[in-house]
């Protein structure tokens, strides 16, 4: 049974079930060969040491691990393999491909908890790193997001709203 989305109306449901059958735009093997993250962690490329290093002095590590063990995900769906994460990589992630779900053309993640939870995580270790103007640029998100969704209620359109 899929995850209710309680960030939409929609019902989440694994995108793995339904790209291949109900989107015409979606072409799973011409994905897999230009992805250059696929590209890159398979090649040995990615210092996943140095990777993490950067991603937490940025406050962004649970983000960046998620969207590795997202595209793990895909290829574990679709080539019958994943990609050999290290085990650091799994344990960080704050969610996986199970969790994202579509909505139009757009893969999307649910606002709550998986949004909120790494807007607030990067919010606050940009604050306590002490950078004012970076803190200041993202506690202008919410604001915005509140604005498009008002704008997109409105108009029926999400063109121009960000």
């Amino acid at each position: 049974m899929p995850p209710h989305c309680s960030a939409c109306t929609a019902t989440s449901i694994s995108v793995f079930a339904i790209l291949p059958t109900r989107l015409p735009w979606w072409n799973q093997e011409q994905w897999i060969s230009r992805n250059s993250s696929v590209r890159r962690v398979e090649s040995g490329a990615v210092d996943f040491t140095e990777l993490e290093r950067a991603a937490r002095a940025a406050g962004i590590w649970p983000g960046v691990a998620s969207f590795l063990l997202i595209v793990s995900d895909y290829m574990e769906q679709y080539r019958g393999s994943g990609l050999n994460l290290p085990g650091a990589v799994k344990d960080a992630a704050a969610l996986g491909g199970n969790k994202i779900y579509t909505r139009g053309r757009f893969l999307r993640v649910p606002v709550m908890p998986y949004g909120a939870r790494l807007y607030t995580r990067q919010l606050r270790e940009t604050a306590f790193r002490g950078d004012v103007p970076a803190t200041l640029r993202l506690s202008l998100l919410p604001p915005l997001a509140s604005a498009a969704a008002v704008a997109f209620k409105v108009t029926g359109s999400d063109k121009g709203i960000w």
